[in-house]
């Protein structure tokens, strides 16, 4: 990201309806807010979906729903 108050938490290929992504985790370390961020290649475009939550490092299952959700 280029900013030293992001800390990269993880980052994952991912698939979605058979498309190429990237699946990237970041803290903010000025307010403890995390920060998910999705990128799929799709033909020739690129999509983006990004959750901003306070949930903490702990896995919210309302995220992995709304990501779900969409479909390209």
């Amino acid at each position: 990201m280029g900013d030293d108050s992001f800390k990269l938490l993880s980052s994952s290929l991912a698939e979605k309806h058979g498309y190429p992504g990237k699946v990237f985790k970041w803290k903010s370390n000025a307010n403890d807010m995390f920060l998910e961020f999705q990128v799929y290649l799709v033909k020739s475009k690129i999509f983006e979906l990004s959750v901003v939550s306070r949930e903490g490092e702990n896995h919210n299952p309302f995220i992995t729903r709304y990501f779900d959700s969409f479909e390209i």
